[in-house]
């Protein structure tokens, strides 16, 4: 995550890294001795309740996953989806279903220097960024939202 940041910082100056779920503060003397020297800055906050993680995800350019490949099975992922939040991430292969309609940016598998420049470029093309917030607010209330939910619960009951 570091290195991606340290890379995409010589392009955008001043960027922000905000770090937060389990693990996060274990990891923050790691993080910040891997972005000393560098204009980007560290922001560790830990395992938050939901309603933080939702205002911290709302204030975000981006949301940077990195540990695995993008998936429905990654609460992280669906949270940036359902905040509407461009997404830049690993992807394993051509994406389908609900993930592929969703707004993020796909890097090959373990390649942070791609990754690194999806980052630039949903951070410097405001295009690119409107189109992947839209995707995202799109398949949130396509796929996941409650209501969608509830209809498919009432499609399949009465059946």
């Amino acid at each position: 995550m570091a290195g991606i940041m340290r890379e995409a910082g010589e392009t955008i100056p001043n960027l922000r890294l905000v770090v937060v779920g389990r693990g996060s503060s274990e990891a923050q003397e790691e993080l910040a001795t891997a972005l000393e020297g560098c204009s980007v800055g560290l922001e560790v906050r830990g395992v938050l309740p939901a309603e933080e993680i939702a205002r911290e995800l709302r204030r975000a350019d981006v949301l940077l996953f990195v540990w695995s490949c993008v998936t429905l099975q990654r609460g992280g992922a669906m949270a940036g989806i359902a905040s509407g939040v461009p997404i830049v991430g690993y992807g394993d292969g051509e994406p389908a279903g609900p993930i592929a309609e969703a707004g993020i940016e796909w890097s090959p598998w373990r390649d942070q220097k791609a990754l690194a420049g999806a980052v630039v470029r949903v951070l410097t093309d405001p295009q690119r960024w409107i189109e992947l917030h839209e995707r995202s607010v799109h398949a949130q209330e396509r796929f996941f939202s409650w209501n969608r939910i509830a209809e498919l619960y009432m499609e399949t009951l009465s059946e």
